[in-house]
């Protein structure tokens, strides 16, 4: 595995796709990187694209490699970071103090994260947090390296990148921020707008939400976005039309969304880069297509679940028969009954105190009551208004005048109603449209490569070794072990946080991505050199070897790397 590039048969330049997934990427995505350690394939390494959990991942790996750190220094330090630090314990901490400096002096989940990230993840050995500049002047392997968000103001892919080809841009098509600009960007930042998955977290506002410890770079960014205001063309085509065009070929067309008149932006709202391509497929593609260096390897490591049922429907609540005229009936009755306690007692705390006999412990006897009425009658007087004035005029054609057929509605319809459309917009958004999002992603890569080519390409399934399972036949490697299947089960189902619930949770995660990087090694050897591994060259055979004694280690014991 030494051999020069010309003598040797092993691949030599390999690009990795991590996908997000939140706790359950970066785990995985470990083990993918410590098994390619394992089988000296990870020094050929040339390119890197990331998302979300993923880009904890890779951003830390990247950052290792700049700081000279060897493979197990930074496997021991990533892993007890991802083992021990309580993120939303730590963010909530930053939120409650507002310690977070930023220009936009917002402070919510998302900015104290990142402060988080840059505190405990992404600083040096002096304690000061990386700036992308560390990457971007870096002598070091990784000659492509691509951290995805999500733009939201033209819904492109946003990408913060190293690239040997100058003309690579670190943002998208539509924004473009100048490489010396870019060299002040905190990591930490970096990797909070691509893990800021909507729902959890709020967008984060770029540059105003970024910490910066150079003005002018934040200064001429703010330039640079507010210059990119789209204009409007209605006679040009939608960009969906074209969905194998690149960020640049799409900026040409969503450059004529409409704006408002006036408007001046100065900053733009980054979110999850899984909202536009999950894998970050797409990027590595590019990064591969503009790369004088073309890839021998190219490995998917995806951690999204197994395909099952997206939505189940859920049983009826049981909340109360009422319905809402006799909720409104009830509401008027309150109203009454706290005008009548603010009457009554009123009238008695005003006697008692022109006759002089108010005491200390009249407060709660009549004070706290005349509070406790007065807000409650004012509470339900200000829901009643809401719902007259702001909800009802909101329905079409009828407005106001529904009321006449809603009011005999139970609470059981209206809280069942409302829970139907909550839950199954969440199943749009987070499993049917990311679902679709990741098929078209996998759809759009193997369109790309003839039959031959196409066999560079590894998808690396977190889900792939699960029971029941279709696998394929390797020569002399038997089918995984129930201790492996049990550890794959549990990895591939644990839900996508960013934190750790069970102790085992993390050790699982490696596993899995160690087991099945070493199965889909085997794989991509039979593909490209046949099922004889006798005839394999020398150095194939070599590492076929080696990845057969590794799978019958892995079936005895899981946790022989551990």
């Amino acid at each position: 595995m030494t051999q020069t590039h010309q003598q040797s048969n092993l691949p030599q330049n390999i690009g990795l796709s991590l996908s997000g997934g939140g706790y359950r990427a970066a785990g995985f995505h470990l083990g993918l990187l410590s098994y390619l350690n394992r089988v000296n394939l990870l020094q050929q390494v040339r390119m890197i694209s990331t998302v979300s959990g993923g880009t904890f991942t890779g951003a830390k790996y990247t950052l290792s490699l700049v700081a000279g750190q060897t493979f197990p220094e930074f496997y021991q330090e990533y892993y007890a970071l991802l083992k021990n630090t309580k993120l939303v314990e730590l963010a909530l901490n930053k939120l409650n103090r507002k310690e977070i400096n930023i220009p936009s002096s917002r402070t919510d989940l998302i900015t104290a994260s990142a402060q988080v990230y840059a505190e405990k993840f992404f600083k040096d050995a002096d304690g000061k947090p990386y700036r992308f500049g560390h990457i971007l002047n870096a002598n070091i392997p990784l000659q492509e390296v691509i951290f995805n968000a999500t733009e939201f103001r033209s819904g492109l892919a946003f990408r913060f990148q190293r690239s040997a080809n100058p003309k690579a841009r670190i943002g998208n098509g539509n924004i473009s921020i100048d490489r010396s600009d870019a060299e002040d960007i905190r990591v930490a930042d970096i990797v909070a707008a691509s893990s800021c998955f909507p729902g959890g977290f709020e967008p984060l506002a770029f540059p105003g939400d970024f910490n910066w410890s150079d003005s002018q770079a934040l200064n001429n960014i703010k330039k640079t976005v507010a210059k990119t205001l789209p204009k409007v063309d209605l006679k040009q085509p939608i960009a969906d039309e074209n969905p194998l065009a690149s960020d640049e070929e799409l900026a040409t067309i969503d450059s004529n969304i409409p704006i408002i008149s006036g408007q001046k932006d100065t900053d733009i709202a980054l979110m999850d880069g899984g909202i536009y391509d999950n894998q970050g497929i797409e990027s590595l593609w590019l990064a591969e297509k503009r790369s004088e260096v073309k890839l021998d390897l190219f490995i998917i490591s995806d951690v999204d679940q197994r395909p099952g049922s997206l939505y189940s429907f859920p049983a009826p609540f049981k909340v109360s028969p009422l319905t809402l005229k006799a909720i409104d009936w009830i509401s008027k009755i309150l109203i009454g009954f706290c005008a009548f306690t603010l009457v009554t007692i009123g009238y008695e705390f005003i006697k008692d105190y022109i006759n002089g006999q108010f005491i200390w412990l009249d407060f709660f006897l009549y004070i706290i009551p005349i509070l406790l009425a007065a807000t409650t009658a004012s509470i339900l007087v200000w829901s009643r208004n809401i719902i007259k004035k702001r909800i009802l005029p909101l329905i079409p054609q009828v407005g106001i005048l529904a009321w006449k057929d809603l009011k005999n509605l139970t609470v059981n319809q209206v809280v069942n109603g409302i829970y139907l459309r909550l839950s199954s917009l969440q199943a749009m958004a987070g499993s049917v449209f990311m679902q679709r999002i990741r098929s078209l992603g996998f759809r759009f890569i193997y369109q790309q490569y003839d039959e031959t080519t196409r066999q560079k390409l590894i998808s690396n399934l977190i889900y792939e070794l699960r029971t029941g399972s279709q696998l394929t036949q390797l020569p002399g490697v038997e089918p995984p072990s129930s201790a492996i299947l049990e550890i794959i089960d549990a990895a591939a189902s644990m839900p996508t946080t960013l934190w750790f619930t069970e102790d085992n949770e993390l050790d699982n995660l490696l596993i899995a991505g160690q087991v099945t990087t070493c199965y889909n090694l085997m794989v991509y050897i039979t593909r490209t050199h046949g099922a004889q591994p006798n005839s394999y060259p020398q150095d194939i055979r070599k590492l076929w070897n080696n990845l057969v004694i590794d799978w019958q280690n892995f079936s005895s014991n899981p946790k022989v790397l551990s």
